[in-house]
């Protein structure tokens, strides 16, 4: 998912309450970075979202 601060998370959505989105086996990446691998659930503000890709 891309997020309106231009970064972005891959990972696998695993739930969804309310209004956020909790993903396994994230990584977040940074332009002009390295990805970078997150430890644990990552949870995500729908409102930080600014769009979703699904293969």
């Amino acid at each position: 998912m891309n997020l309106v601060d231009g970064t972005s998370i891959e990972g696998v959505l695993y739930r969804d309450p309310g209004n956020l989105l909790v993903l396994k086996n994230a990584i977040y990446h940074e332009p002009g970075a390295a990805p970078l691998e997150l430890d644990g659930d990552t949870v995500i503000d729908r409102a930080k979202v600014l769009f979703v890709q699904a293969p």
